[in-house]
Order: structure tokens, then C-alpha cells, then sequence
């Protein structure tokens, strides 16, 4: 029987004070979607983003960092002999955070209490049901607490990244395990001794290769830690891996503190990452308290000949009221500039995101402006934590599960849209400023970079005056149709905690989200780690993630937590990944022409399709460059050949056929989407050419 390990990783900011156990009570009732801030725009609006007018431009420091490379031979070696992984309680400085969210104390001030605004009637069950789900570690693979719940689809595999494992399988059925490690065997010499925290991952389609972040954890001037992928495929794979100093040696580049809670966003050019920086107990960084954020520049295409070129840009920004955790934004929209945003915590309520613009970021010398500030509903965070059943059962019933802070968790542009989403907490209308909230809600934002403003908005939360649930742990992702995907927890102290997802389609109206679905509900079992958690609160999260999948660029894979057994002490999380996949194509209606003649060559039909609750045709981009590209297709029976095929938009595709070959009679076509999905019908009437005898005088 292996020994039980656990480590208690850094309390992430304004983590959580304890819920209250008055507020946290009853089962629930109601989903309502909410709309916030809705702009007549259309739904999508596939333009680039225009740089909107900018601060003063700022320098960073660059540095240039040599990796080590690692074949997958040597991962292998690594993790069979990894030795056991010891304890790590919370340092004491973010669990004073913690503590003095409890009194109602803020950075530098009060804090009053969290609350938002508006509300919509109840929608359907989420357009993307969930019909593939991939088992991921738990903590029995880990010892580890919180997970740091963390998982990305690539071209064949979709790869787990946990607190200490890192666990990859074929995102096709059955999902063969193709790649494991611990996470400090993955980075073996590259990082510090005490250990590793955060970790990330993204599937980068523009370059095909996998991205790993996370952090080291020494006291003080520690690292932030990269790796990239020689390819796509986990099983054979080499790593390139970095530690990228997050501190140097002076106080203006804080040397002594400590970078906490990394936050990375990809695109074709570089990679962003945020990071929160604490006192390292010694000066010129004394004390373990918040002092400011960071946010790290690493272009991108250096680290392929086994370098970093990395610029930092110390203390960006500093919250009075909270943490201001800056998140670096993945973009799939080829743009020349990169983006990091972050919820602005200058004042309460918070009233605004702020949006940093990075100046030639696949430069050695990028330059940071902004923040730009884009208005949103007030809001002040979310409750402070989220009792569920789970919770109730254990030794310390009203001990809730972490909701953190209402930083956001992960960002992404597609078509000149920035979509990203938190937790906050409302009353029974959906305010997220009312006097006496009283149920955490995963507020979502879609923001249109050309001005840049509040294209529409949303809240997920429960509209019942009595026996409500809690929504929170949000991550959202748009697809290249335009539906979205928000994967997220929900529970209350009557039911376990449940992980599943919501969605909305492009056509839906603004500000909302359809019905929750369940993609894994948890044990019965009680979840309490106070036996070596001092925190006001079990730890949960730290984060969650939503992603596209790289070859059909419509299918959405989210990686939730939830509660899988008990263990001693009871903190026995488990990680799920889920397939959401996409409406199917439109229904196929009509062709023209309808009727062909035998023999022909070449001609072309168009094929006239109808739209049912989001159904539509649909092909990839051609600036979607991976080799596991998927395009629509079509056949056509009765012999017919389809030589080409044209997208033209989602209820129309033109078929270049040839029916030299073709037997007459009715033929029926069949239109398949790059995820596999088909819609067939019998359309078209094939008539073979009747010669006549000649006349014989």
C-alpha cells in the first residue's frame, strides 16, 4: 500500500473566507442564464481587432535563457525513479490574505461584501451534450491538493496537467493511456528542489506542438518553468525545457520575492504569462504579503532552437482591493499585437477589466501599453466559499469549498472577440453588487477589441429565493462556428458537488447561456482537508480550462473537478475531461439543379440546407495550418463522384460532381462536417440519356 502524501500548495491571492453557513443552505431550483451588457452588434462579427488608443508605451527587461531537451525515452526513466514527493503546508503569507478576507478587511481597505445585475428566464439544456468523457487523474495518482485542474485536446491525445502528474491519452475511444509522469520527474534539474506548482498546458495549432507552464517553489526568487513539445504526439515526443527567472537583483525587479500563480496565453507569435508576486521574507521583498503583478513576454519561436527569449515587465499593476491576477490571452486570430487582462481591483465594487496591448511581441523587444479600462456591471467578488453536501459530512460541516477571488480564469480572442470568464457572487436577481448576495454565479464576458467594449455579458446562477445552487469555477471557450462553451462546478449543501458545462449557440440572444449539463457527478464521500489545510476554506481548483479541438476547430473539451471517494485524510479529488460536441449540419433540403443527366463530366450543385436549433455546414479555415486539419466532405450514391466541394456559408456548400460512372435513378447526398457529424438526403434525380433508332428510308 503506497504511503499517503499530501501537499498544500500557496493559497492563491484573496482566496477564501469561510462561507456562511445561514447563506449556504436548501437544494436547488432554477438555472437563469443572465443578460448584462448586450450591444446591437451581431452575435459574431469576424473583423480584426483595431489597436484601440494606448497609454504610453513601456520597456521590459530581456533576457535570454537556454533550455535543456528531454526525449520521451528519458521522461519515461525519470518517473520510475522519482522519489516520493514530501508535505508543503500554505505559506503563511497567503494564508494572512486568506485570514483578512474573513475579518471583511481588503489590500488597503474594506471590503464590502460581493454582489451584479439583471436577469432572463431559464433556457434549455446546453446545445453541446456531452457524449465523451476521459477519466483523469485523481488524487490517489497525485498527493497533491488542490489539483489545479488542468487538461487540453491535441490532433490525437488530450493531455492532463495536475499537481504532481501529468497524464496524457488518445482523445479517441477507449483513450488509451499514452504518456504519464509526476511533475517534478518532468522537469527533473530545470526546477528548484522544493518542488513545483500551477501547472498549465495549451495544444498550440499554429506551431503543432504542446505547451507547458508552471512554477518552482522556493521561498523566494523562484522560476517560472516552459516546456514545448518537439510535436503532437505525447508517446514519442522530445521536451525543450526553461526556467525563466521571475525575479533579478534589484528591488525594481524584485529580487527576494516570490511569483505565484501563473497565468499563460498563446498565439502565433509569443506567449504571455502573468503572475502575482509576494514578499520572499527577505528584503528587499520582506514579509509574505501581495505586493504587486507581474507579466512575462516569451517569443515564441525562440524556444524551437532551444532558447527563451523572455521580457519582463515588473510590477504592471497593483490591486488595492484584491489581487489584480493579469491573465496572458491565447488568440487563434492572426494578430500582429498580443493581449493580457485582468479584472481591475483599484476600487469596490469593481467596475472594470483592464486590457494590456503588447507592442511586436515576436520581437527581442516587445513594449507593453495600457491598461485600457472596459466598463462592466459592478460586482465585489464572490462569497468567500461554497458548502456542499460533501462538505456538511465531513468533520467541519460548515468548512466550504475555495471559490478564490474573482480573477479570471483563462482568455481567449476569436474573430476580434476576447471571451473570458470568474466567479462572482449575486443575490436571488443576479446582482453582483446587492447589499447581501448570498450564492456564487460565473459571470462571462465577451468583449469586442475594436473599441474595445462590452460586446455582451452574462451570469450563470440560480434565480430561486430558497434552496439555490452555486455556480462557480468557470472557463469558456468559442468554437469557429461561434457556439461557446463555459465548463464549471456547481453544488450546494444539500448536493455533492457536480462538474458540467453550459453553452450558448451563435444565434442565441445576447447575454445568454443554455441549461447545465452534467458531465460527472461526485461521491457521496465528505471532502475536508483541515487536517493539513489552515486556510478558511477546503482548497478547490485553482483553476479549470476549456479548449477547441485543433483539427475540426468545432468540437469543445472541458476538464472539470470533482469529488472522487475517500482517502484519509478525506481530500480524494478526481479530474474529468468531456467532449462537447457540435450541432450537426443543416438539414438537407434541396439541390440545384435537381435533376442531372448521365454521362457528365463535370457540374456543379448547390446544396440548400435548413437550420434546426443551430445545425449548419461547416469547413475549417485555411489559415488553420495543422497537418490534422479536417475539412467538410460529401458523397453522392448511384455511382456519382464528388470532385470538389465548396463552403459557402451554413445552410448552402456547391458540389463539383461528375456522373460518367452514375446509374440512374434517385441519388441521395450525404454532407459530413470536419467533426464527423453527417446529414443526408435524397435530392438529386439522375436521368440516363434514351437514344432513339435512326429512320430507315
Amino acid at each position: 500500500m503506497r504511503s499517503l502524501q499530501i501537499r498544500q500548495f500557496i493559497l492563491r491571492g484573496a482566496a477564501a473566507a469561510l462561507c456562511a453557513a445561514t447563506a449556504l443552505s436548501a437544494p436547488a431550483s432554477v438555472f437563469q442564464p443572465q443578460a448584462m451588457a448586450a450591444s446591437a452588434a451581431p452575435a459574431r462579427q469576424a473583423t480584426r481587432a483595431a489597436a484601440p488608443a494606448q497609454p504610453p508605451v513601456r520597456l521590459g527587461v530581456t533576457r535570454t535563457i537556454t533550455g535543456v531537451t528531454v526525449s520521451a525515452a528519458e521522461l519515461r526513466l525519470r518517473s520510475q525513479a522519482a522519489p516520493p514527493v514530501q508535505p508543503r503546508q500554505a505559506r503563511q503569507g497567503r494564508t494572512a490574505v486568506a485570514a483578512a478576507r474573513l475579518a471583511g478587511v481588503g489590500l488597503s481597505g474594506p471590503l464590502a461584501l460581493p454582489g451584479g445585475t439583471s436577469s432572463a428566464p431559464s433556457g434549455p439544456d446546453l446545445p453541446q451534450v456531452p457524449t465523451d468523457t476521459i477519466v483523469g487523474p485523481t488524487f490517489v495518482d497525485s498527493d497533491f491538493v488542490p489539483p489545479d485542474t488542468m487538461g487540453a485536446v491535441g490532433p490525437t491525445d488530450f493531455l492532463f496537467t495536475e499537481n504532481g502528474v501529468f497524464r496524457g491519452f488518445l482523445k479517441d475511444a477507449p483513450h488509451t493511456q499514452v504518456f504519464t509522469t509526476t511533475d517534478v520527474a518532468f522537469w527533473g534539474g530545470v526546477a528548484d528542489p522544493a518542488g513545483v506548482s500551477d501547472p498549465h498546458v495549451r495544444y498550440d495549432r499554429s506551431s503543432g506542438r504542446w505547451f507547458i507552464t508552471e512554477i518552482d517553489v522556493p521561498n523566494s526568487d523562484n522560476n517560472i518553468l516552459l516546456a514545448v513539445s518537439s510535436g503532437p504526439d505525447l508517446a514519442t515526443a522530445s521536451w525543450s525545457e526553461f526556467a525563466l527567472p521571475a525575479t533579478a537583483n534589484t528591488a525594481a525587479t524584485d529580487q527576494h520575492c516570490f511569483a505565484d500563480y501563473d497565468t499563460p496565453g498563446i498565439d502565433q507569435n509569443a506567449i504571455y504569462i502573468g503572475a502575482n508576486m509576494f514578499g520572499g521574507g527577505q528584503p528587499p521583498c520582506g514579509g509574505g504579503s501581495y505586493k504587486h503583478s507581474n507579466l512575462y513576454i516569451i517569443k515564441k519561436s525562440s524556444m524551437f532552437s532551444g532558447t527563451a527569449n523572455v521580457t519582463s515587465f515588473y510590477s504592471v499593476v497593483t490591486g488595492t482591493v484584491g489581487i489584480e491576477t493579469i491573465q496572458g490571452v491565447d488568440s487563434f486570430d492572426a494578430l500582429p499585437t498580443g493581449y493580457a487582462v485582468a479584472v481591475n481591483e483599484s476600487a469596490n465594487p469593481r467596475t472594470a477589466l483592464d486590457l494590456w496591448h503588447i507592442n511586436n511581441p515576436a520581437s527581442l523587444s516587445p513594449s507593453l501599453s495600457g491598461p485600457v479600462t472596459v466598463t462592466i456591471s459592478a460586482e465585489t467578488g464572490p462569497l468567500g466559499g461554497v458548502l456542499s453536501a460533501n462538505n456538511v459530512a465531513s468533520l467541519d460541516p460548515t468548512r466550504g469549498l475555495d471559490d478564490l477571488d474573482d480573477r479570471l480564469f483563462a482568455a481567449v480572442i476569436r474573430d476580434g472577440h476576447l471571451w473570458t470568464a470568474h466567479n462572482v457572487a449575486v443575490d436571488a436577481s443576479g446582482n453582483a453588487s446587492a447589499a447581501s448576495p448570498n450564492r456564487d454565479a460565473v459571470r462571462w464576458y465577451d468583449l469586442d477589441l475594436a473599441g474595445p467594449t462590452v460586446h455582451q455579458s452574462g451570469t450563470v446562477f440560480d434565480g430561486a429565493a430558497n434552496s439555490y445552487t452555486n455556480y462557480w469555477m468557470g472557463s469558456i471557450m468559442p468554437s469557429g462556428q461561434g457556439h461557446v462553451a463555459l465548463g464549471l462546478n456547481r453544488a450546494m449543501s444539500t448536493t455533492v458537488v457536480a462538474a458540467g458545462a453550459v453553452g450558448r449557440l451563435a444565434s442565441d440572444a445576447l447575454g445568454t447561456m443554455r441549461g447545465f449539463s452534467l458531465i460527472q457527478n461526485s461521491t457521496a464521500d465528505k471532502y475536508d482537508d483541515a487536517s493539513f489545510n489552515p486556510n478558511p476554506t477546503n482548497r478547490w481548483g485553482d483553476y479549470t480550462y476549456t479548449s477547441l479541438d485543433p483539427c475540426d476547430d468545432m468540437s469543445l473539451w472541458t476538464t472539470q473537478e470533482y469529488i472522487a471517494g475517500s482517502l484519509n485524510p478525506p481530500s480524494d479529488w478526481g479530474v474529468v475531461a468531456a467532449r462537447l460536441p457540435a450541432p450537426p449540419p443543416a438539414t438537407l433540403a434541396a439541390a440545384d439543379p435537381n435533376t442531372l443527366t448521365v454521362g457528365l463530366n463535370s457540374v456543379s450543385v448547390v446544396v440548400t440546407g435548413t437550420v434546426v436549433d443551430g445545425s449548419g455546414f461547416y469547413n475549417t479555415p485555411d489559415t488553420l495550418t495543422d497537418p490534422c486539419r479536417k475539412t467538410i466532405s460529401a458523397t453522392v450514391s448511384n455511382g456519382v463522384s464528388v470532385t470538389g466541394i465548396s463552403y459557402l456559408d451554413p445552410t448552402h456548400v456547391r458540389l463539383t460532381l461528375s456522373t460518367v460512372a452514375a446509374l440512374g435513378g434517385t441519388a441521395t447526398i450525404t454532407v459530413t462536417n470536419p467533426d464527423g457529424q453527417s446529414a443526408a438526403g435524397a435530392l438529386l434525380a439522375l436521368r440516363e440519356l434514351t437514344f432513339l433508332p435512326l429512320m430507315q428510308k
